[in-house]
């Protein structure tokens, strides 16, 4: 059976000459299209041109397609212990393998591997327990560069909130409530600039953030041990805390002491400072592991604002938190007069001695002079 559907328009007539398979035919159109199918006929003599095109076309090789067959290599065959179909009409040889019905090998396939079954089932189970494992398992969220503590304690917060949620089962009420101090305080307005900005960044050592958060750990190494050296030895420092400890047990033993129970006797410790860098910086209450943790950039930036800060009298020091501090000893204008005038008379003591004093009533009793004496008595 042959269809032609011609793309010009519709069929109106058709011509077929005698005893051949050629075809003309009438459309909506000027042109006359021709048609040649083998099977009605051969063609006319006077186009014996299409017999040629048409042997051509038959001897092209056509691809088999094989629908439902599996393609199976020799070692294949070998673990499903097909290898004894070779050469029969079950395997079709091809390149380096082998083609076989795929019912078939349906069917040695599971006679070779019963539990396959099984076993896809048990994957698929694994794979699920995973996914819920994963979906439990809080993803690593990256941390702002400016207060990287108070962002990690919020996430921590979160998480563990959501955690009770969904064990607990609360209502919806009480889940966004908490639901508040998540992420989303990340991306708010109103708080964006505390993690981005290094001008909001909380100073956990500063007096300020003690005074609000009495009960925080603290967390400042001591500036003793950075900028001093202890000056006595390991065994020195044994002896002491040992007979410190004893005094300490024979007090508390003794009656009427029970005020002094909770008191420890402590064995003063002697430090000598490193050097004047670290003197400077112990009386100025400044850590040098900060310092010497900056990189290079901001030591330079903080050498700079060091020198225009140089304009400050030499007896101002720097606290925590901006704040100065200057002494100076307050006099009265009665005592200063006071100490003015007696200083005045102490210099001009001072300068009294250093004058010449006449000669008119000292006598010298120098060798010369006594030798004057002792010629006049002669």
């Amino acid at each position: 059976m042959t269809s032609i559907e011609p793309t010009a328009g519709k069929i109106n007539d058709i011509c077929v000459f005698s005893h051949s398979g050629l075809m003309l035919l009438a459309l909506d159109c000027s042109q006359i299209p021709f048609y040649f199918v083998p099977s009605l006929g051969p063609a006319p003599k006077w186009c014996s041109v299409l017999e040629l095109l048409t042997e051509e076309m038959e001897e092209d090789a056509q691809t088999t397609i094989y629908d439902n067959y599996k393609y199976l290599t020799k070692e294949d065959l070998e673990k499903l212990n097909l290898t004894n179909l070779i050469g029969t009409n079950l395997l079709r040889a091809y390149m380096h393998g082998f083609f076989i019905d795929y019912r078939l090998y349906k069917k040695a396939k599971d006679l070779a591997n019963p539990f396959e079954y099984q076993e896809y089932i048990e994957k698929k189970k694994q794979e699920k327990l995973e996914a819920e494992l994963s979906s439990r398992i809080a993803p690593i969220k990256k941390l702002p560069k400016v207060n990287r503590t108070l962002a990690k304690d919020i996430l921590e917060k979160a998480a563990e909130a959501e955690n009770k949620d969904a064990e607990k089962n609360e209502t919806k009420k009480g889940s966004s409530k908490k639901k508040g101090l998540g992420s989303e305080l990340f991306k708010d307005e109103r708080f964006g600039a505390l993690f981005t900005d290094e001008n909001y960044e909380i100073d956990e050592l500063s007096q300020e953030y003690r005074a609000l958060h009495p009960m925080a750990p603290e967390k400042r190494p001591s500036l003793v041990e950075e900028h001093f050296d202890p000056v006595m030895e390991n065994e020195d420092q044994d002896l002491s805390d040992s007979d410190a400890s004893a005094v300490s047990q024979s007090s508390e033993d003794e009656p009427g002491n029970t005020k002094n129970k909770k008191r420890k006797s402590q064995v003063p410790r002697l430090y000598e400072v490193k050097d004047e860098k670290h003197a400077e910086a112990f009386w100025n209450d400044v850590s040098l592991a900060q310092e010497d943790s900056l990189p290079i950039g901001e030591r330079v930036a903080a050498l700079g604002d060091d020198q225009n800060a140089s304009y400050l009298p030499s007896n101002v020091k720097f606290g925590p938190g901006g704040s100065r501090e200057i002494s100076f000893v307050t006099k009265s204008s009665a005592k200063y007069q006071e100490d003015k005038d007696v200083r005045h008379e102490k210099r001009r003591g001072v300068q009294s001695l250093r004058l010449k004093s006449s000669t008119s009533g000292f006598r010298g009793r120098g060798r010369g002079n006594r030798g004057k004496g002792r010629r006049g008595k002669r």
